[in-house]
């Protein structure tokens, strides 16, 4: 099953937390046990961080489930792509146009690349001339929040948890909802963690494994301490390689929100009724994927092997 990566040097850390997609298992719902015809759909990709410049839009096309997604070879040239900053009543108070820096990537023109404001609605419009199909989305930003602390810089695995102290992000209408996500920095087979090493095929790639993420985390489920701060413990799950780790903690908008949880949905998880195979919501018209956008602090934390849970500790510390 294929993995879409961010790379740090060309894609926003935000996905660093969707790496969930691209996997056209994931893109189609289905609601019978008949299979439809398959058709493809064009697949957008793009994250929205709170106050960091203007995130890149990728457009693709989803391929069948029995073939690998690689996006060199599904992308989009040649699309009209603007996305729209809006008011509290949706009208449009600033259009930015993004110009294909390459094949199926799209960038913002301005010389000055415009940050992304807290709690404010952006709309993402793109046309593709040469099919006349039309694909938007829309997106309200998470309230930004800063890392106060971290209660260790090394912490063994599986042993006592990093706790991160935050302020609190806000969301209209709903409590926050985190997603903690990992990039290893020293990719080397030996360092994987017990569960990344188990699913780890020798003929695969260490870099479908280099970020993690630790699935949806709400706000509720953490202890608020008297000034009202959060304090939330480093997942293990989110680790998967021993050395050091940068660490993100996002809090998500709705779309990414919706996408993830009914993802799970799809796969068994939380939420998944028996007989029931439910649609990703993935609040895209005119296509699928993700327009999402999130509020974001980072971290750098090195991870130790544990002998008492890991039998094959690297000889070597990393």
């Amino acid at each position: 099953m294929s993995t879409a990566r961010l790379h740090s040097a060309s894609r926003p850390h935000a996905w660093v937390i969707l790496l969930l997609v691209i996997s056209t298992a994931w893109w189609t719902g289905c609601e019978t046990l008949e299979v439809d015809p398959f058709t493809p759909e064009v697949v957008v990709e793009s994250y929205q961080i709170a106050e960091k410049p203007m995130g890149e839009v990728r457009l693709s096309r989803s391929v069948d489930i029995n073939e690998r997604f690689v996006f060199e070879e599904q992308a989009i040239s040649g699309a009209d792509v603007v996305i729209h900053r809006l008011d509290d009543d949706g009208a449009v108070m600033h259009t930015y146009r993004l110009l294909e820096d390459t094949p199926g990537v799209y960038r913002v023109e301005e010389e000055n690349e415009p940050a992304v404001e807290p709690l404010t609605r952006y709309r993402l419009e793109a046309s593709i001339p040469e099919t006349g199909e039309e694909i938007s989305s829309e997106t309200l930003v998470p309230g930004s929040f800063e890392l106060l602390s971290v209660s260790a810089d090394t912490a063994t695995f599986r042993d006592v948890q990093p706790t991160l102290s935050l302020t609190r992000s806000s969301y209209p209408d709903r409590q926050a909802v985190y997603v903690f996500s990992t990039e290893a920095i020293d990719l080397a087979e030996e360092n994987l963690t017990p569960f990344y090493r188990g699913i780890f095929d020798n003929n695969g790639n260490l870099e479908d494994l280099r970020i993690a993420n630790s699935g949806l985390l709400n706000e509720a489920n953490f202890p608020l301490a008297g000034d009202g701060t959060v304090n939330i413990d480093l997942p293990w799950i989110a680790i998967a390689f021993y050395g050091l780790n940068r660490i993100f903690v996002s809090a998500v908008d709705d779309n990414y929100f919706d996408f993830v949880r009914s993802q799970d949905a799809q796969q068994g998880g939380p939420g998944f009724s028996p007989g029931e195979i439910p649609n990703v919501l993935d609040n895209v018209d005119g296509g699928t994927g993700l327009f999402a956008s999130l509020a974001q602090v980072e971290t750098d934390i090195i991870i130790r092997c544990n002998p008492d849970v890991d039998s094959r500790c690297p000889t070597e510390e990393p």
